[in-house]
Protein backbone atom coordinates (compact mmCIF):
# COMPACT_ATOMS: atom_id res chain seq x y z
CA UNK A 1 0.00 0.00 0.00
CA UNK A 2 1.25 3.48 -0.87
CA UNK A 3 0.58 6.46 1.37
CA UNK A 4 -0.17 9.88 -0.06
CA UNK A 5 0.25 13.08 1.94
CA UNK A 6 -1.45 16.21 0.68
CA UNK A 7 0.05 19.47 1.90
CA UNK A 8 -1.51 22.84 1.12
CA UNK A 9 0.50 25.91 2.13
CA UNK A 10 -0.25 29.60 1.62
CA UNK A 11 3.28 30.66 2.49
CA UNK A 12 4.99 27.93 0.45
CA UNK A 13 8.11 25.94 1.15
CA UNK A 14 6.93 23.98 4.18
CA UNK A 15 7.51 20.24 3.96
CA UNK A 16 7.66 17.26 6.26
CA UNK A 17 11.22 16.50 7.45
CA UNK A 18 11.34 13.18 5.58
CA UNK A 19 9.18 10.64 3.79
CA UNK A 20 9.06 6.91 4.33
CA UNK A 21 10.02 4.65 1.40
CA UNK A 22 7.39 4.57 -1.40
CA UNK A 23 5.52 7.50 0.14
CA UNK A 24 4.19 10.42 -1.94
CA UNK A 25 3.82 14.02 -0.88
CA UNK A 26 1.80 16.50 -2.92
CA UNK A 27 1.99 20.24 -2.28
CA UNK A 28 0.40 23.42 -3.54
CA UNK A 29 1.66 26.93 -2.82
CA UNK A 30 0.09 30.12 -4.13
CA UNK A 31 1.00 33.79 -4.26
CA UNK A 32 -0.96 36.85 -5.33
CA UNK A 33 0.43 40.35 -5.79
CA UNK A 34 -1.73 43.32 -6.71
CA UNK A 35 -0.52 46.89 -7.05
CA UNK A 36 -1.90 50.16 -8.32
CA UNK A 37 0.58 52.66 -6.86
CA UNK A 38 3.37 54.47 -8.69
CA UNK A 39 6.55 55.09 -6.69
CA UNK A 40 9.67 57.09 -7.35
CA UNK A 41 12.30 55.82 -4.93
CA UNK A 42 10.33 55.31 -1.69
CA UNK A 43 7.65 57.95 -2.29
CA UNK A 44 4.29 57.44 -3.97
CA UNK A 45 3.91 59.93 -6.83
CA UNK A 46 1.19 59.20 -9.36
CA UNK A 47 1.65 62.61 -11.02
CA UNK A 48 4.88 61.42 -12.69
CA UNK A 49 3.42 58.07 -13.79
CA UNK A 50 2.82 57.65 -17.54
CA UNK A 51 -0.41 59.49 -18.33
CA UNK A 52 -0.65 60.56 -14.69
CA UNK A 53 -2.10 57.15 -13.86
CA UNK A 54 -0.40 54.25 -12.09
CA UNK A 55 0.31 50.88 -13.61
CA UNK A 56 -2.17 48.27 -12.34
CA UNK A 57 -0.47 44.91 -11.80
CA UNK A 58 -2.05 41.57 -10.95
CA UNK A 59 0.38 38.67 -10.52
CA UNK A 60 -0.88 35.20 -9.59
CA UNK A 61 1.29 32.11 -9.26
CA UNK A 62 0.69 28.57 -8.07
CA UNK A 63 3.40 25.95 -7.58
CA UNK A 64 2.22 22.35 -7.71
CA UNK A 65 4.75 19.77 -6.58
CA UNK A 66 4.89 16.03 -6.07
CA UNK A 67 7.60 14.18 -4.18
CA UNK A 68 8.19 10.44 -4.22
CA UNK A 69 10.55 8.75 -1.76
CA UNK A 70 12.38 5.75 -3.15
CA UNK A 71 13.98 5.17 0.28
CA UNK A 72 14.41 7.01 3.57
CA UNK A 73 17.46 8.78 2.08
CA UNK A 74 16.40 9.46 -1.51
CA UNK A 75 13.38 11.24 -2.94
CA UNK A 76 12.49 12.93 -6.21
CA UNK A 77 10.43 16.10 -6.51
CA UNK A 78 8.66 17.51 -9.56
CA UNK A 79 7.56 21.17 -9.37
CA UNK A 80 5.26 22.77 -11.94
CA UNK A 81 4.83 26.56 -11.58
CA UNK A 82 1.67 28.06 -13.09
CA UNK A 83 1.25 31.79 -13.64
CA UNK A 84 -1.35 34.31 -14.73
CA UNK A 85 -0.45 38.01 -14.77
CA UNK A 86 -1.93 41.20 -16.16
CA UNK A 87 -1.00 44.86 -16.30
CA UNK A 88 -2.87 47.89 -17.54
CA UNK A 89 -1.98 51.54 -17.80
CA UNK A 90 -2.61 54.69 -19.80
CA UNK A 91 -0.48 54.86 -22.93
CA UNK A 92 0.54 58.03 -24.85
CA UNK A 93 -2.68 57.73 -26.90
CA UNK A 94 -4.64 58.48 -23.68
CA UNK A 95 -6.33 55.08 -23.64
CA UNK A 96 -5.98 52.21 -21.17
CA UNK A 97 -4.17 49.22 -22.59
CA UNK A 98 -4.00 45.79 -20.97
CA UNK A 99 -1.45 43.05 -21.45
CA UNK A 100 -1.64 39.62 -19.88
CA UNK A 101 0.16 36.33 -19.85
CA UNK A 102 -0.72 32.83 -18.72
CA UNK A 103 1.43 29.77 -18.76
CA UNK A 104 3.64 27.16 -17.20
CA UNK A 105 7.06 28.20 -15.90
CA UNK A 106 10.28 26.19 -15.78
CA UNK A 107 9.47 22.69 -14.59
CA UNK A 108 12.05 21.40 -12.13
Amino acid sequence: MHAVTVHVSQSGGQQAPFLMPHQWQIGIAGRRVASNKFFMNSHENEAIAPGGQPLHLRLNTIDVNATYATSERLSFTLTVPLSHSSANNVNPDGLYHTVSSTGVGDIT
